[in-house]
């Protein structure tokens, strides 16, 4: 057998763990509008921390002064803290004079500051420690978490709207579907215009297009008409999974058409009208999977060369019939980048069906793996 074979085999071995927890761990959250580090949120931060405080902190190296306790006791002294958490100075200030938020994990013995916040907020911070961990579900105690951020979003203390945020985009898809009403859509429309929040729109798009209103599908099919050239992938593929929000079969037809029917739509729109059709697909509320399966056949054979884009989905939705398809499209468009072949093999050698089996035979064959 040629030596890529055996690459891929035992690269597959090396990653299928890692894979498996990366999707264990990141599949409750929408793919869309996640954050990029789940475990290094603000209230995560909060969660491991031994004890909590604000203080005032003025420069490094100086001793910062207790001023009120979030966590545990207050301290009857003042502290030295080691710096500023990776991350937390990302979140500018609401006045460069307030104190830090200072967290102290007893195995390490360190205080450090997850960074500024008004005193006025302890309330809102004593609230928010006391809340349960997050979980899949939007029911009972976590329902009025979930409420309890939503209530914060874009709060005027910068930490505290960042951390509200970052609680919200971390939500699966069918949580943001049940709390959507309960975000103003004036609200919403303002904030997508800010470009202040650029890296927010993904969530504000989603919980827009989540609303449903008679006017909102042609809105954002022109929203997506004056943005795909310019705009992030993630912004864009909240965009068109709102369209299929609103338009049901129709808005996925819409995005079918304008997006994965052409060989020279780019990569990057390709991509983002890809993962709105993976949300929805995975999620079978607006549309049926059967409808995104689908329209993945006819994007394989329009775009044999980008076929391995949704191998990954055809797998986890356990659609084995893909497989000579998939052959086809590597024996028609060798010149795969590495990812989309890695992903039709992963996918072929995943698949149980003696048709997947012939068509690995065939492409060992003809010198393709």
């Amino acid at each position: 057998m040629p030596p890529m074979y055996f690459y891929l085999m035992r690269l597959i071995g090396q990653c299928a763990g890692f894979l498996l927890l990366l999707c264990a761990a990141g599949a409750q959250a929408c793919a869309i509008c996640a954050p990029g580090d789940l475990n290094n949120t603000l209230m995560r931060r909060l969660a491991a921390a031994d004890r909590i405080v604000i203080a005032q902190w003025d420069t490094a190296g100086s001793p910062a002064k207790p001023l009120a306790s979030v966590r545990g006791s207050l301290p009857p002294s003042d502290l030295v803290v080691a710096g500023i958490l990776p991350g937390a100075d990302s979140v500018p200030p609401r006045l460069v004079s307030d104190p830090h938020l200072l967290v102290f994990n007893a195995g390490s013995q360190t205080w450090w500051s997850a960074g500024r916040v008004g005193a006025d907020r302890l309330p809102w911070l004593l609230a928010a420690v006391k809340m349960p961990p997050a979980a899949g579900d939007a029911s009972g105690e976590q329902l009025a978490r979930v409420r309890f951020f939503v209530n914060s979003l874009e709060d005027a203390e910068p930490l505290i709207a960042r951390a509200a945020y970052d609680e919200i985009a971390a939500l699966p898809y069918a949580t943001l579907r049940r709390i959507a009403t309960g975000v103003n859509a004036s609200a919403l429309e303002q904030w997508v215009e800010r470009p202040a929040l650029l890296d927010r729109r993904p969530l504000y798009y989603l919980l827009w297009g989540l609303q449903k209103d008679s006017d909102r599908l042609a809105l954002l099919q022109f929203r997506v008409s004056q943005v795909e050239s310019v705009a992030p992938v993630a912004e864009i593929s909240a965009l068109l999974a709102a369209v299929v929000e609103q338009g049901g079969s129709e808005g996925l037809r819409w995005v079918q058409q304008r997006f994965l029917q052409e060989t020279k739509v780019p990569d990057t729109l390709v991509q983002a009208a890809l993962l709105a059709l993976s949300v929805h697909g995975a999620e079978t509320v607006r549309v049926s999977r059967l409808e995104v399966v689908k329209a993945y056949a006819a994007f394989i054979a329009a775009n044999p060369h980008r076929a391995g884009l949704v191998a990954s989905d055809l797998g986890t939705w356990a659609h084995w019939e893909f497989a000579q398809a998939f052959a086809a499209a590597l024996q028609s468009a060798p010149n795969h980048a590495f990812t989309s072949r890695y992903s039709i093999v992963f996918y072929l050698l995943r698949n149980p069906t003696q048709q997947a089996k012939a068509a690995l035979e065939q492409l060992r064959s003809a010198g393709l793996l």
